[in-house]
């Protein structure tokens, strides 16, 4: 997996495995490419060049690059700083990510977000305010 940025490489010529059931630590240098293969690897980021292939997600390779879509719920990540917007509430921070990802039935997925981690009584509180654990 290969990306550029006008002449620079940022990513050159990258490959790796990640098994299943493990955790991937990417360790490096400010500007060593860390941030730019997670995006790419999450969709945020289209590569250069190169392919990412699943090999055990719906029974199937599938290139994460073509058809990221149909596997975006079995890929996530959890950057080292928070990444929410601390002047939305927290509400606000779930739908903008959903609009992010075209989550359909966005108010429906909000919701149960909000149960599941026992954030409904905090929906409406700035997200700058509550506890980052």
């Amino acid at each position: 997996m290969t990306k550029r940025y006008g002449n620079k490489n940022v990513v050159n010529d990258l490959s790796l495995t990640i098994y299943q059931n493990e955790i991937l630590v990417l360790l490096g240098h400010n500007g060593a490419g860390k941030t730019t293969t997670l995006n790419i690897l999450t969709g945020l980021t289209q590569p250069s060049a190169g392919s990412a292939i699943a090999s055990n997600i719906l029974n199937q390779p599938v290139d994460l690059f073509t058809d990221y879509q149909n596997i975006a719920d079995f890929i996530g990540l959890c950057p080292q700083v928070d990444v929410l917007f601390t002047q939305m509430t927290v509400k606000e921070n779930l739908i903008f990510y959903c609009k992010l990802k075209n989550v359909e039935n966005m108010e429906t997925v909000v919701d149960e977000t909000l149960e599941k981690f026992n954030l409904a009584a905090k929906a409406n509180n700035w997200a700058g305010e509550i506890s980052g654990g």
